[in-house]
């Protein structure tokens, strides 16, 4: 599984339902402001970037984006 970040001018999530980590910058409500913010998002070729934390920001523009690890599972390591 990739782990690293990907420009998104080089590529875009191919699935609508991938939950994907970005960096982004703006200013998605009056009076906020981020840099270099890590957002939760989805990204769809129709609706484009949709980010968790501000769904009503249009035209939000991530930098580049990372596929979130796999979520962890009591059980799994037998040494924990």
């Amino acid at each position: 599984m990739r782990s690293d970040w990907i420009l998104t001018e080089e590529e875009l999530p191919a699935d609508p339902d991938e939950v994907v980590l970005v960096q982004i910058s703006g200013s998605p409500k009056k009076n906020i402001f981020l840099i270099n913010a890590q957002e939760i998002a989805t990204y769809s070729e129709e609706e484009g970037w949709m980010i968790e934390g501000y769904p009503e920001w249009k035209g939000a523009a991530p930098v580049a984006w990372m596929l979130l690890p796999e979520i962890y599972r009591a059980g799994d390591h037998d040494d924990c």
